[in-house]
């Protein structure tokens, strides 16, 4: 028997020993928690009804469109004179340099092209989803 770290009590070495030994034992009896498997919701419950499928239809539309002019702007607007001559770089004349920079413009027209591609992958991806009601009248 010894004394354990900062309560003073005695510690018994055997009872550890069974504990330890009980709890890291494999258990064989089978898990009923793995073995029950959720009923399937209904069928009506995983079909959307008109007005979500309306509302996803214009949600896709206006981001195809938003990313599409995004896309535009970002790709042309750097190599424009509207990029280093305006109001913002006459009073802080210290950026231009680094804005005129072709690394900076080219990077800017990278982060363009890639909304375009977010857009047309959007736009050419986009399957609509059939509504609850209609799929009982077919």
């Amino acid at each position: 028997m010894g004394i354990s770290g900062l309560t003073g009590q005695p510690e018994q070495q055997g009872q550890q020993g069974q504990e330890f030994s009980q709890s890291a034992a494999p258990s064989t009896a089978p898990s009923t928690a793995s073995s029950t498997v959720p009923p399937p919701p209904p069928a009506d419950a995983s079909r959307p009804n008109r007005l979500q499928v309306w509302e996803h239809r214009i949600f896709v539309a206006s981001l195809v469109l938003c990313a599409s002019v995004f896309g535009v702007l970002l790709v042309a607007l750097p190599w424009t004179s509207l990029w280093s001559a305006n109001a913002f770089f006459m009073r802080h004349p210290q950026w231009l340099d680094a804005v005129n920079h072709p690394f900076l413009r080219g990077a800017v027209s990278g982060l363009g092209l890639l909304d375009l591609w977010i857009a047309f992958s959007e736009a050419l991806g986009y399957r609509d989803p059939v509504p609850s009601n209609a799929a009982t009248a077919l």
